[in-house]
């Protein structure tokens, strides 16, 4: 099958730039994958994740820690996804009720369920979790082998297949919007990304009564404008990566927020 993978034998982390695009083996379920499924790929999403290891700007140790435990060389890279499944292992049906033809997208946190924050009930803060197209093979392949308990069926009568690929970082933007109640609220969005925007939209249709994006670009912050942002402020860029404290911004929202 055709990958996008990114491969130590090209280079070293810090030398090199980019994925590469290989002929690899299609993954198989063995008689330890009982509780795994292959799936098929039918749209994918390009994660900021996956623009740092582009850039090899982030996740290298992870990568490649990952890899050396692993005994291999290459990494499928890719995490945002939606995908029909086509073969499941013995106990998935039963236990998960997924069987094959079901199309699906996928949790990227794989927990370990022991440690402490798994036991209270934080595992998106898992001590030892393992994200898929960073410390296992991800979905920018044709197949993937993934695990059934990650999997969230999906109807797409109901949803753009499209959209559904990004299930994932909309679910980050959900548990920020909800964490409490924005109804009647003014509420301030740093960073219009893929991730703030989705949060724009939750948060106007949560009921939030100002929306206020913050972003360095000006072209994000007008297609923010477009989902839903009632007042723009454009920062400064951070330099070198020296985080400051903004005060110019800080004042603009207590001008727009009434202290």
């Amino acid at each position: 099958m055709k990958a996008l993978v990114y491969d130590t034998t090209k280079g070293g982390w810090e030398n090199t730039r980019g994925f590469w695009l290989k002929d690899i083996p299609e993954p198989t379920l063995s008689p330890s994958d009982s509780e795994s499924v292959i799936v098929k790929m039918r749209y994918a999403g390009f994660c900021g994740s996956d623009r740092g290891m582009w850039s090899r700007a982030s996740f290298g140790p992870l990568v490649q820690s990952s890899l050396a435990k692993e005994n291999k060389t290459q990494r499928i890279i890719g995490h945002e996804l939606l995908a029909e499944v086509v073969q499941v292992g013995d106990k998935v049906t039963e236990k998960y009720n997924i069987k094959v033809g079901d199309i699906v997208s996928a949790e990227s946190h794989l927990t370990c369920g022991k440690c402490y924050q798994c036991e209270v009930g934080d595992k998106h803060v898992c001590a030892d979790d393992i994200i898929i197209g960073i410390s296992q093979d991800g979905c920018f392949g044709e197949y993937a082998k993934l695990p059934a308990k990650v999997l969230w069926p999906t109807d797409i009568n109901k949803i753009d297949p499209r959209v559904a690929a990004m299930q994932e970082p909309f679910g980050n933007a959900v548990h920020v919007c909800t964490k409490v109640d924005l109804k009647g609220k003014s509420v301030a969005v740093f960073g219009t990304g893929a991730i703030g925007s989705l949060c724009v939209i939750i948060a106007k249709g949560m009921g939030a009564r100002q929306i206020i994006g913050i972003n360095p670009s000006v072209d994000k912050l007008e297609a923010s404008k477009a989902l839903g942002v009632d007042e723009m402020i454009q920062c400064a860029r951070v330099e070198n990566g020296q985080w400051h404290r903004d005060e110019a911004v800080v004042q603009k929202i207590k001008e727009l927020t009434g202290g």
